[in-house]
């Protein structure tokens, strides 16, 4: 069946025991010929893909992630995937945080640490989406001091962009009291 084909073909390139042009190729039948046929995967399957030390399987799996459930993933793993080496499963994870907005704003200190991705195109992306897609009501004084908590300065720039947008005068006593333990003076 197609299916046992499509498996056996993502167990070769798992296992990497291809020659060096056939996990393109294997790729490329998979993603333009049995494409349909992937639906038929599960999230630990996607996992296993994302995983893999195969360049090839894991843009598969980002290919398929895009197309999964935004919730089929924990909101840690797809934070995790923000810092992917490649780019389809980067993308992946911006598009799980569009499909899942509630989800985000459900957990926004856990959402929050997408910004510290290790890509600078995550980072730019994140910037975006918590501007635009999310309101002064995600931006809890602990969702603020998470961000500005960040090594990077990038991040905590906007950071303070967004306390500076956000601030609620009730969270004043609670922010005051968290960024006072802050080693960084530029926060």
């Amino acid at each position: 069946s197609g299916e046992t084909i499509v498996r056996a073909l993502i167990e070769a390139l798992l296992r990497r025991k291809l020659p060096d042009d056939a996990p393109s190729h294997v790729l490329a039948v998979l993603r333009e010929d049995l494409f349909d046929q992937l639906t038929a995967l599960d999230k630990n399957d996607v996992w296993r893909l994302l995983q893999s030390q195969s360049p090839h399987a894991q843009e598969l799996g980002g290919l398929l992630l895009q197309r999964m459930d935004a919730n089929a993933l924990a909101l840690d793993q797809i934070v995790k995937l923000a810092s992917h080496d490649i780019l389809s499963v980067r993308q992946a994870a911006w598009s799980s945080f569009e499909r899942g907005i509630d989800r985000v704003k459900g957990s926004m200190a856990e959402a929050a640490r997408i910004l510290d991705a290790k890509w600078a195109d995550s980072r730019t992306w994140a910037f975006d989406f918590f501007r635009t897609k999310l309101g002064a009501d995600a931006f809890s004084a602990d969702v603020l001091v998470t961000i500005l908590d960040s090594v990077r300065e990038d991040v905590q720039a906007f950071g303070r962009e967004l306390t500076t947008k956000y601030f609620r005068d009730e969270d004043g006593p609670a922010l005051m009291a968290k960024l006072a333990e802050h080693p960084s003076t530029a926060v």
